[in-house]
């Protein structure tokens, strides 16, 4: 996918797709796993599951938009040198990883709807014990990191901008329904822990 003149050597071109394609087959799997444990839940996703879903695809569409013909020359100019590629590809597995550990360490309460049941046990160990949200930061890196990798400033600003958004929407919902589901116990956890990057938010 992309044009090969546009990156630094062919080994580079084909790490970005091979990073690519590996974010869409742990998208893939992690979909397979959590699919059948939507039930005897109760639901409070708001639609956010599916604004997630707009906001990955959208995310990877500009990042790609934005280096092709069809974008004017000003804007397709304003580019990182090719070098940052490897930073791209850096990005993106990084994220892959995180959210792959994320979704494992919390098992059978990972699912892609915002919904609790009366036996969930509040996950505080592991990747959780610091941030509170690891799988949605996994998700934000390797989307930057296919912006980064195709290098369009412009993408990497609204890639940054979109995905910020609808995460902040879909944390705020999801830890509404955390609280309600685990009280005192989840406030606790809030003010140890940080949302999506430790020291940051």
């Amino acid at each position: 996918m992309g044009d090969p003149s546009k990156f630094q050597n062919i080994i580079q071109y084909y790490l970005v797709n091979s990073s690519f394609l590996a974010l869409l087959l742990a998208e893939i799997v992690i979909l397979i796993v959590t699919h059948q444990k939507t039930r005897e839940r109760k639901k409070r996703d708001n639609g956010t599951r599916w604004m997630l879903i707009g906001c990955f695809a959208v995310c990877i569409y500009l990042s790609i938009f934005f280096v092709s013909q069809s974008v004017p020359a000003m804007l397709r100019a304003l580019t990182f040198p090719k070098w940052a590629s490897w930073i791209g590809i850096l990005m993106i597995v990084s994220g892959i990883i995180i959210r792959l550990i994320a979704v494992f360490t919390l098992k059978s309460a990972f699912t892609l709807n915002v919904q609790t049941t009366n036996t969930q046990k509040l996950i505080t160990k592991g990747i959780y014990h610091s941030v509170r949200n690891p799988a949605y930061t996994g998700s934000i890196l390797s989307l930057l990191g296919i912006a980064v990798s195709y290098r369009s400033l412009v993408a990497i600003v609204l890639v940054l901008l979109i995905s910020m958004i609808c995460y902040s929407v879909r944390i705020h919902i999801e830890e509404q329904a955390l609280e309600a589901q685990f009280g005192e116990e989840f406030t606790t956890y809030c003010k140890r822990s940080w949302r999506l990057v430790p020291c940051i938010w």
